[in-house]
């Protein structure tokens, strides 16, 4: 169970996710550090699909390592990795991931908290991962990312159920977003090998 960027492995699957993003993106295809001339999926698998938007890839200035997928065509681009861009993933299976090291970070909350990271308490609730909403964090939805979030304020908070609170907040329902129920207008979620 989890999420990965998306391995575009064929053709099929290649016009399905390129009508589905609206914005540059960063897929799971990235260039061997071992042989500069061949690419490999983040599962290791080496890339035997290819869409390279003609000139590409270019490994400009030695340094485009990873790839991008353009909305307009689809067509992919070797970019530089540390850019900052959306990214599209997929997701092996619903339900929720174990791990000891899952965190939340703030750094502005409603009361004025000085910057904080609340460590998960409830490690087999760590996070849920499903095909209904987004990603939801904690068994008792410490936070709740509605499906189409940015469309709705279905998402919700909860907060100290699974993951600790901080010192001195004094409400944990409106801490991370100033109400109860919100749309977001961003969220990140990353993981950390």
């Amino acid at each position: 169970m989890g999420s990965k960027l998306a391995m575009v492995t064929s053709k099929a699957k290649h016009q399905a996710l390129a009508s589905n993003i609206s914005q540059r993106v960063w897929i799971g295809l990235y260039r061997d550090p071992k042989d500069d001339s061949r690419w490999l999926w983040v599962d290791g698998s080496r890339a035997t699909y290819t869409n390279w938007n003609p000139g590409e890839p270019n490994d400009q200035g030695r340094n485009e390592d990873c790839t991008t997928m353009f909305p307009s065509n689809g067509k992919w681009n070797d970019l530089a990795c540390f850019n900052s861009l959306k990214y599209l993933c997929e997701t092996s299976a619903s339900g929720y991931s174990t791990s000891s090291k899952s965190f939340v970070f703030s750094l502005l909350d409603k009361e004025g908290l000085a910057p904080f990271k609340s460590m998960v308490t409830n490690t087999s609730f760590a996070v849920y991962r499903g095909s209904s909403c987004g990603p939801t964090f904690g068994g008792g939805h410490d936070i709740y990312i509605a499906d189409n979030a940015n469309q709705n304020a279905n998402s919700y908070t909860n907060f100290g159920t699974s993951y600790s609170l901080p010192n001195g907040v004094t409400n944990s329902s409106t801490i991370l977003a100033g109400t109860r129920y919100f749309s977001p207008d961003e969220v990140e979620v990353f993981y950390l090998a």
